[in-house]
């Protein structure tokens, strides 16, 4: 008889689930401990409902801990492409203000209006 391999599906629940089924442990253990289930010499109870409890916990942290990774590596991330979009934005500011000296006057006269009325538009008569 080969062992059922489906048990390994548990590895598959979330965080929540997982703490979740370490508490119940727990709380089955803690029925024991206080006599509020009758007692037993179950091999089962006594080694594998702490194991088990054991076993959801780490389960259920290294789950958090995936989601705190997740959490600041996207914090990470949002900072660096708004530090780039700065830095870049910068730089197309000052080959503009280079440029300025080689504009029409035409030109000039555009842009001072669009700065002086906040637009970034305009449509021509």
């Amino acid at each position: 008889m080969t062992p059922d391999p489906r048990w390994l599906e548990i590895l598959k629940a979330s965080g929540w689930q997982l703490f979740g089924l370490a508490l119940g442990c727990l709380a089955i253990r803690a029925m024991f401990q206080w006599s509020i289930l009758p007692p037993t010499e179950s091999v089962w109870v006594i080694y594998g409902l702490p194991i088990a409890t054991v076993l959801f916990l780490c389960l259920a942290l290294a789950s958090a801990a995936e989601q705190g990774q997740k959490w600041v590596s996207g914090i990470l991330t949002e900072r660096k492409n708004k530090a780039s979009r700065t830095k870049q934005i910068e730089k197309e500011k000052q080959e503009f203000l280079a440029f300025i000296p080689f504009m029409t006057d035409a030109d000039k006269a555009i842009l001072g209006y669009l700065l002086q009325n906040n637009q970034k538009t305009f449509s021509p008569l």
